[in-house]
């Protein structure tokens, strides 16, 4: 199973390939912890701003929609800018409790230093 995509010598792992791996990982006999480097949600601001419930089956399907990252060689910037009007849009001074409480970026917060931004809206279609 290929964990990697990638010419030559650079190589470079894939969510799908991470996920396909995980699958198997998990459905094995041997615990398993598993840790993942961005955001499960958004800002409450961002279900207000689109009328979306507080039910986070809802917010998955409706993300994978407007940011469907999960598609074979579709990148976060190719959504934003390629996209740009039809994906749903949040605010960088949007902050989940999380986020206030420790002084951390937002998910909406691009192309910054210890920016989760690209991870977040790379990662959240696996879920």
């Amino acid at each position: 199973m290929a964990l990697t995509q990638g010419k030559g010598h650079k190589k470079y792992f894939t969510r799908r390939g991470i996920a396909r791996w995980l699958v198997n990982q998990l459905q094995s006999d041997v615990p398993t912890v598993v840790g993942v480097d961005h955001a499960f949600s958004f800002p409450q601001a961002y279900f207000k701003r689109y009328q979306l419930p507080a039910d986070w089956d809802a917010f998955l399907a409706d993300f994978v929609q407007h940011w469907p990252a999960d598609r074979p060689g579709v990148r976060v910037d190719d959504l934003r800018f390629s996209y740009a009007g039809q994906a749903r849009w949040g605010d960088a001074r949007w902050r989940r409790e999380a986020e206030r409480r420790a002084r951390a970026k937002s998910v909406f917060h691009f192309d910054v230093p210890g920016s989760v931004a690209k991870s977040t809206h790379a990662g959240l279609p696996w879920l």
